[in-house]
Parts: C-alpha cells; structure tokens; sequence
C-alpha cells in the first residue's frame, strides 16, 4: 500500500517533492512503511489487524521540521520543556525540577531499545526556541519508557509526550506520537500504554487520534497542587 494511492502522507510524515511524494522525517529514514498494525501470534491477530484503521491523517506541520533521536546536547532544551510541567502544571506527576545530570542520566537511559526523540527545526529557521544539539530548535521531546520491571511485560511499553508550550498547536505531538509507534514497531513491541492525568483533554484527544483506547481510569492516585489527580490509561496495540 503506497501513501500516494492513499492521496494524503501518514502522521509524521512530511512533503518533500513531486517526484518522491511522501519522505519520513524520523531519524532520517527513506521509505519507512506507515503504521500498519502487526498480527498478533494468536489466531485473532490477523482479524484485529486488518479491522484497525490505518492511522493516516492531513496535518498541517511545520514545513521544516523533521524528527530524530535524542542526543546529550538536546538535554538542556528537553529538561526546560519538562520543568515547566514539572513546576506549573499536573501534567506530569513530578514534583522536583530535573537537575542538569538526571537529563543527562535520562538521555543515556533512552538511548537503547526505549529511545527518546525530538522535533527541532534547523537553526536558520528564524523561529525563537531553546537550542539543541547544533543549535537546532527543539520544538518538543518524546520517549518509549519500560511498562513494568517484571520481564513478563516486556513487550509493552509506556509512552512520553512534551511539546514546548510556544510550539504547540502546530502539530507537533501528532509528528512526535507518531515517530513513537512507529519506532515501538521496529523495536518489536506489542503494544504501547499511555498514562495521563485525568483532566489532560489534549493529550487524550492527540493518543486517542493516533489509535489509541481507552482501558482504563485510575482514580485519585495522585496528589499535586492541593489536588487529587485521575489518571487515564490508553493503550495501542502494534
């Protein structure tokens, strides 16, 4: 199945000329498949495969944005963006703002089969953002996370998004989600979990567009700004 007989590129992926009509901007890879979902081993998989929507979608994007992994010299930029979640919001549950040695720690630790990856724009964009590696602009951050320690779940992972405040609206988190499932493809994976604080409409409405179901609600789990906090958990199946 070509994007072209499609008429529009999958989430992620952005223009590039007439000639080669669709390109993945992600780690620089020419031709990678959109997110056609794996069958299962089960005798199931193949019907729940070919049931699924395919998650293709017409965003607009930045016209020079492109995704890649992350590196040491994004972690000034990625540890910014996540403090301010940290400090000013119940996005995430952190309550103590990131030193510059746990992000470096963090990108070390995302460096494997459980990646982390940026949307930057070239540094001669003439757009204000917070420097990378090359000066890049990093426009937002995202990460696959182990599920759970116990190695029976090592075939699931947990999914990270964080898009700078001054970026967001611009499609962003949709490219970022989307460089996620389909690294968590490549890696083998099974599935992918999303866990939000419950009143976090955004981030439900961007995973629930990508394919994403709802599985569950926790409620009250949390506490952070003299609030209790619900937490939804999303999953994806690969």
């Amino acid at each position: 199945l070509s994007y072209a007989a499609k008429g529009e590129p999958p989430v992620g992926i952005e223009p590039t000329t007439p000639s080669l009509p669709w390109r993945c901007s992600a780690t620089e890879l020419q031709g990678r498949r959109g997110f056609l979902p794996r069958a299962g081993n089960d005798s199931r998989g193949r019907a729940r495969a070919t049931s699924r929507p395919l998650v293709f979608a017409r965003q607009q994007y930045h016209r020079l944005m492109r995704i890649r992994l992350a590196e040491l010299a994004d972690a000034e930029a990625i540890r910014t963006i996540y403090n301010v979640e940290v400090t000013d919001s119940t996005n995430t549950f952190d309550m103590v703002p990131r030193s510059p040695a746990e992000q470096d720690a963090w990108i070390l630790q995302h460096s494997g089969v459980h990646p982390a990856v940026v949307a930057i724009e070239p540094a001669d964009a003439g757009v204000a953002g917070l420097a990378g590696a090359n000066g890049e602009i990093v426009l937002g951050f995202g990460s696959l996370s182990p599920f759970h320690e116990r190695s029976g779940y090592s075939a699931t992972a947990e999914n990270s998004v964080y898009v700078d405040r001054a970026q967001r609206g611009r499609g962003v988190g949709r490219a970022l989600l989307a460089e996620l499932l389909s690294l968590a493809s490549a890696h083998g994976f099974h599935s992918v979990i999303a866990r939000i604080a419950g009143h976090n409409e955004l981030s439900i409405g961007l995973h629930t567009a990508a394919g994403f179901e709802l599985v569950g609600v926790e409620r009250e789990v949390g506490r952070k700004h003299r609030q209790w906090l619900d937490v939804v958990e999303l999953q994806r199946l690969l």
